[in-house]
């Protein structure tokens, strides 16, 4: 008699997503997803949890595969998702052999499944302006438990998993690195060879950017841990021997937007400076391709993508020389502390003496980062019985 196969059963727990904005980790999921289309995945049967308002197809999900979807309700906000996933959820559960979860701390902890998490960063016990006391005090005590109870973690920089070991008392074997990547059917990579020359481009509130002025190009959320208010200092002091040059800021507004543009204006560099807010896919990639270099001075970053984003547009970087940042810019950049507006300033004019040996290095850093190592590392961790 012939014996059915039976697929590894693999269910990933989506539910955090209440929106598919392209930033953050919808941003790392689309893109394994979108690799994983190219990969044998035969041996797999895929569950995916997910609000029931959600478009999978925002997701890239390979779908010529086995899989099932299961929908959760729509969870208003993260208080509503964290009492659903920890009490209602479990009835929704169905049996599988491993448990994936992309969100730093979305996890239903008393699954019996064997449980893979992404930490990303563990940005709470290493810089706390980012978020108020109370969801500094919840992220701090559940990636705690959540590092804990799973049975493997991913991060995503080898400077990540010496913070996870350092700050969490993790044993290292529990961790694999698996690096970010940006596959080659990305939408920003892909429509950045269709672009037309003569078509506008605009920023949230409709002003049109003039893409043909000298700018550096910036893509981070308005909230302290990304350093726009150094950024911004710094650019001061540069523009002063250089004001036929331009900032463009790329972000959604976060906890301190009102203060940077408030800023922006106190400097008096305001009129070298654009806060574009969030941008599509089109208009993010015209702006790579178009711009000076990427400014990337975050003061800590689990990964750092917007100079790997660049670079995929030919584009080198000034960027901080702490936390991951290093590890992904490598020679095709000029890093400087972000602490010093001095030493930022300083990175800028640098760079445009520099700007075509930069460049030259750039496909040499795109190499480490290749989509399908990556991918297939993932892939052999779903493998573990």
């Amino acid at each position: 008699m012939e014996t059915k196969k039976t697929n590894l059963s693999v269910a990933y727990n989506l539910i955090s997503y209440h929106d598919t904005k392209a930033e953050g980790t919808f941003v790392y999921m689309r893109r394994l997803f979108e690799q994983m289309q190219e990969c044998d995945l035969s041996m797999f049967h895929f569950i995916v949890y997910v609000q029931v308002h959600i478009n999978l197809d925002n997701f890239c999900f390979p779908k010529r595969c086995s899989h099932e979807i299961i929908r959760v309700p729509k969870l208003k906000n993260s208080i509503f998702r964290i009492l659903f996933e920890q009490t209602i959820f479990y009835f929704y559960l169905k049996r599988s052999r491993i448990l994936f979860s992309p969100s730093s701390i979305s996890m239903p902890l008393f699954s019996r499944s064997y449980k893979i998490q992404v930490i990303h960063d563990i940005i709470p016990f290493i810089f706390s302006r980012k978020y108020s006391w109370f969801r500094q005090w919840y992220i701090k005590m559940m990636t705690k438990c959540v590092t804990r109870i799973c049975n493997h973690i991913i991060t995503v920089s080898q400077n990540s998993k010496r913070d996870i070991i350092k700050y969490l008392k993790i044993d290292p074997a529990k961790i694999s690195i698996i690096y970010n990547f940006i596959p080659p059917s990305d939408p920003p990579v892909i429509k950045r060879l269709n672009l037309e020359i003569n078509t506008e481009v605009k920023a949230v509130d409709g002003t049109i950017i003039d893409i043909n002025k000298i700018f550096f190009l910036t893509v981070a959320a308005l909230q302290p841990a990304k350093n726009i208010e150094g950024l911004l200092r710094a650019f001061r002091k540069f523009n002063k021997t250089h004001q036929n040059y331009y900032l463009y800021i790329v972000g959604n507004k976060g906890r301190s937007y009102k203060q940077m543009y408030m800023l922006a204006e106190e400097l008096q560099v305001s009129e070298n400076i654009l806060f574009t807010g969030f941008v599509d896919d089109y208009t993010l990639s015209k702006l790579y391709e178009k711009c000076l270099g990427v400014a990337y001075f975050s003061f800590y970053e689990g990964f750092g993508v917007p100079p790997l984003e660049g670079f995929y547009h030919g584009k080198a970087c000034v960027a901080s020389n702490i936390s991951s940042i290093p590890e992904v810019v490598g020679n095709a950049g000029i890093l400087a502390n972000p602490y010093d507006i001095d030493d930022m300033a300083n990175a800028m004019e640098q760079f445009i003496n520099q700007k075509l040996s930069l460049e030259k290095n750039i496909q040499a850093q795109i190499n480490m980062f290749n989509p399908k190592e990556q991918t297939n590392k993932f892939l052999e961790l779903l493998c573990p019985f």
